[in-house]
């Protein structure tokens, strides 16, 4: 399994990189071992502030279910920033800090999170999306681990 990632992101470095893009938006799903169920949805939009850096505004919204009876959601949405630390032909991996708040019926509180998305470029602006995130909501205990999934577009 090992050589064939290694070939897949080998043969990904030989493509040529492209541009950074003005921004992009992206969706999915993800998975919170904090949550139940531990199934969870994400929207993420980034806007390019800084070309010759290549620095993102980066926001995202999580909605997690905060319990199971009575069944009550969640949603983040916190704002950064993000930045390529690797590129390799069309595999991009971003850094990623970013911090808000968090709120359910029950509580409202503040929220961070670090990380890091990788982005695959599909078609011409159409990317396959996998971020993995640790975040903390003030409100509760832990750091949960946040992976991540889905499609973004490029504009």
């Amino acid at each position: 399994m090992k050589k064939l990632i290694l070939i897949l992101l080998g043969i990904a470095g030989l493509a040529s990189a492209q541009p950074a893009p003005t921004g992009f938006v992206a969706a999915g799903a993800g998975w919170n071992p904090y949550t139940t169920p531990q199934a969870s949805g994400w929207f993420s939009y980034a806007y390019l502030i800084n070309d010759k850096q290549e620095l993102y505004w980066y926001t995202t919204e999580d909605i997690t279910s905060a319990s199971k009876r009575p069944f009550t959601i969640q949603t983040s949405i916190r704002t950064g920033i993000a930045t390529p630390l690797k590129k390799m032909g069309r595999l991009t991996v971003m850094g990623l800090v970013d911090i808000g708040g968090a709120s359910s019926t029950i509580t409202t509180s503040g929220a961070a999170s670090a990380g890091s998305v990788g982005l695959f470029r599909m078609f011409k602006n159409v990317y396959a999306v996998a971020g993995f995130r640790i975040l903390k909501i003030s409100s509760i205990s832990g750091t949960p681990k946040l992976y991540q999934a889905g499609l973004g577009y490029t504009f």
